[in-house]
Order: structure tokens, then sequence, then C-alpha cells
């Protein structure tokens, strides 16, 4: 691809982001994101088809550079229990410093279509499942981690992770912190692994 047209989609996604997160997709306007680009909207539409077309690009951009940085994280270890434990670490610390993938998910104010939430929910899990699977493949051969459904595994894993974080962000609303991530690890990995390689 053009390095261009990739520095120009990069720019659009960008500014559209700051506009979806602060007013939300049903207020935010192409004309509005054109401003913050200083760019005409003719020009966004050789990009972009329309309004979902960006929002859905940049749905698809978020959740492979979340891919990217866990991935990387993760692959600073060969063993595939702390690759597990730094998984699902670097995973929150991600969502954290980008709230807007956890508020989109939230969408308390119904501020995004419930497609565009499953949409993005979608985009997490075919991101991060085959990432999780190949983690847990490699425990069973091993011998560190249970004789397991990888896929269901991951799946499972993947949803409970998605229901700590959107209950996190609540409680970061209310100011009422309920359990660290250190507990979540605690309870995966203690229905994960074998007893002799359970050791947080």
């Amino acid at each position: 691809m053009d390095l261009c047209k990739i520095q120009m989609e990069r720019l659009i996604i960008d500014h559209a982001k700051y506009r979806f997160d602060r007013f939300g997709y049903k207020k935010t306007t192409m004309d509005e994101i054109s401003k913050d680009c200083r760019i005409s909207k003719k020009t966004i539409y050789v990009y972009f088809k329309d309004k979902e077309h960006l929002f859905h690009s940049l749905l698809w951009y978020e959740s492979h550079k979340a891919k990217n940085y866990i991935l990387a994280k993760t692959q600073e270890s060969d063993d595939p229990v702390e690759q597990l434990k730094i998984l699902i670490k670097t995973t929150e610390e991600y969502f954290n410093q980008n709230c807007f993938l956890i508020r989109l998910l939230n969408d308390e104010q119904a501020l995004y279509p419930i497609a565009f939430q499953r949409k993005y929910r979608q985009e997490v899990e075919e991101a991060l499942v085959p990432l999780i699977v190949e983690i847990l493949t490699q425990g069973k051969k091993n011998g560190k981690i249970r004789d397991i459904d990888v896929s269901s595994v991951a799946y499972a894993g993947l949803k409970m992770f998605q229901c700590y974080m959107q209950t996190r962000y609540l409680e970061q609303e209310t100011k009422n912190l309920g359990c660290s991530v250190t507990v979540l690890i605690d309870l995966l990995m203690q229905g994960l692994l074998r007893n002799e390689s359970i050791s947080m």
C-alpha cells in the first residue's frame, strides 16, 4: 500500500477516534472529522465510503494494534504459563490506557449502535483467541496445562476477561475498586494448570 495513502488513512482514523470517543457515533459527523483533519470531506470519501466504513476501519485498526502489542509482550517469555500471565496483565494495562475501547463495550449512554458493539467484540475475539489457543496448546504439549479443549477454554477465558474489564471500568467510575487482575490470574491458573505447575 502506498505510504501516503497509509499516512492519510491514519490521520483520518486518529481524528475520527477522538470524535467518536468524545461524542459517540451518532453525534459525530464527517464534516467535523474533515475539519479536525484540515482536509475536505471529499478527500475523506476517497479513503472511506461513509461514516460506518470509517468506524469499522477504526475498530479493525484498534483491535489489531492491541493484538500486535500484546503479542510482542507475550513473546518475551518462552514459558506458556508465564505467557498467559503476561497476556492477561498486558491486556489489562493496554485497555486501561485505551478507555475508548472499554467505553464502546459498556456504552451506558447509547452512543454507539449495538451492531457496532457486536462487531468490535468479534474483532477482539478474532485477534486474541488464536493467540490464547496457541499458548494453551503449547502448555498442553509440555505438560504444564491440563488436558482441555483449548478452543473452548480460550473463548471462555476471553469472555471472562471482558466481563472483568467492563466491571473494572464501572468500578473506577464509581471509585469502588474490586478485585485486582492478580485475583483473576490466580483463578484462571488454578483451573488450567496441573497441580505441580501451580506457582503464583
